[in-house]
This record gives C-alpha cells, sequence and structure tokens, in this order.
C-alpha cells in the first residue's frame, strides 16, 4: 500500500461511524455489517458498537447511554451481516435499561 492508497483520518472516522450504523427492520430488530475487506470473525468491539448503537434506539433521545455491560458468550462468524434484537426493558425514574442479543 503507498502512501496515495491511505485513508485520510476523515476518511477513516466515516467509515467506522458508516460501520456502526444499524439499519432498523421495525420494532426491535436491527442488522449491522461487516467491516469491508474483513477477513475471519467479526471483531468484538464491532459487535459492541452495533449493539450498542442498537439498544440506544429503542429508548428515548433525551436518555443518553451512560453505562455499557456485555458478555461474549460465543466467538463471531464470517458472516457478513449480522441481526440482534433491541429493546427497552425497563424505564426508571433516572434512566432505562436496555439490552440487546443476536436474533435468530
Amino acid at each position: 500500500m503507498t502512501d496515495s492508497d491511505k485513508p485520510t483520518p476523515q476518511e477513516l472516522v466515516e467509515r467506522l461511524l458508516d460501520l456502526l450504523d444499524v439499519k432498523d427492520h421495525g420494532g426491535d430488530r436491527f442488522e449491522g455489517r461487516r467491516k469491508i475487506g474483513g477477513v475471519g470473525r467479526v471483531f468484538g468491539g464491532q459487535v459492541i458498537g452495533q449493539a450498542l448503537a442498537s439498544a440506544e434506539r429503542t429508548v428515548p433521545a433525551d436518555r443518553p447511554v451512560h453505562s455499557l455491560h456485555a458478555y461474549f458468550l460465543r466467538g463471531g462468524t464470517r458472516i457478513t451481516r449480522s441481526t440482534s434484537r433491541s429493546s427497552a426493558i425497563w424505564m426508571g425514574a433516572a434512566f432505562p435499561i436496555a439490552a440487546s442479543w443476536p436474533a435468530s
């Protein structure tokens, strides 16, 4: 790769934001895509980012994220798109609780 082939920092940020933008399929279903040119398993940080983006869309806009807890129960696969379900499972006075999990 030559210097002229390297993306600019702005292009890298745009690619990351595009990757983390999940497609809303209505209700609690969302779809994320895989990094262009990605090989092998899906990077866990990408899965977490897409799950967070999905969960964020299930709560009111005035309730920002302040905490994230996650467990990786299985390794990622080589699929090109991942589907997940996200839902606000509790709407408290101080904060809501939203959850994301793989869609079957």
